[in-house]
């Protein structure tokens, strides 16, 4: 069990590390840089920290890294010498009004908080080296062959999604439209399905590999589950495009989340 505790010990130090220099930069929004490189440098951590060989625990740290190095490299590209993004310009704004020092604001109600977000959705990594099994059974190599094709499709549809989403700004021609094509054409959110999905993915490898104990990790694929698809990833965005007549349009046949033929 003290794997939880070096774990979350990690992880706040981390964000502590991206507070100061998010302070230094005047720019909250490297912490959407930092999200996916944290599971990274935590799954390489703990893998160093009680090193085994386990293959259960080799899926998760290869996959984890493979997802989280894209995602860094693509929001770090995608953000490199551009103004603070406009939500935390939004939230400055809004603390501002409020008492207490701006930066206090930003410790605790954006890198504190992911930090508690990352610990949380980070439970399969923890897990699959907090209580691992000493040898590869039956059931176990049917959680990582399940659990990988499980993560091979949420790969698949956040970055294609990127990918697609990526090129379809680039061109001026599409300037002041809606990106409907290709994954886009089957979900709103191709990128946010694919990340939910690859937790799930995930938690099926450890939850075949574990004990009982594993089964927390089922927090993990739960909850940011529901941060996207309720909270800060389909809402913000949808709220920013609610009263284009051509996203409306878009949306009245296009699926929120889960992927499915366009709607007549």
């Amino acid at each position: 069990m003290d794997i939880l505790l070096y774990a979350a010990l990690f992880i706040l130090g981390f964000f502590l590390l991206g507070f100061f220099v998010a302070l230094v930069k005047n720019d909250n929004s490297i912490v959407d840089t930092l999200w996916g490189l944290g599971f990274v440098l935590l799954a390489l951590f703990l893998l160093i920290l009680r090193f085994e060989i386990n293959w259960a625990v080799f899926a998760v740290t290869g996959l984890v890294a493979l997802w989280g190095l894209r995602l860094f490299f693509f929001i770090g590209l995608r953000n490199f010498k551009k103004p603070e993004d406009y939500r935390y310009e939004n939230m400055r704004e809004k603390w501002s009004q409020k008492k207490g020092p701006l930066w206090l604001h930003a410790l605790v109600k954006v890198f504190l908080l992911q930090a508690m977000f990352q610990y949380v959705i980070a439970l399969p990594i923890i897990m699959v080296h907090a209580v691992p099994r000493d040898s590869l059974d039956a059931l176990g190599v049917t959680g990582i062959v399940l659990g990988g094709l499980v993560w091979m499709v949420g790969f698949f549809f956040e970055a294609v999604g990127d990918n697609q989403l990526g090129r379809f700004k680039k061109d001026p021609a599409n300037k002041g439209k809606i990106m409907d094509k290709g994954l886009w054409r089957y979900t709103r959110h191709p990128n946010y399905f694919g990340e939910a999905t690859m937790w799930w993915g995930l938690f099926i490898i450890v939850a075949l590999n574990t004990t009982g104990l594993g089964l927390l990790a089922l927090l993990s694929p739960v909850v940011i589950t529901w941060l996207l698809r309720f909270v800060s990833g389909v809402p913000l965005l949808e709220k920013k495009m609610k009263e284009n007549p051509a996203f409306q349009a878009y949306a009245e046949k296009t699926n929120v989340f889960f992927p499915g033929p366009p709607k007549k």
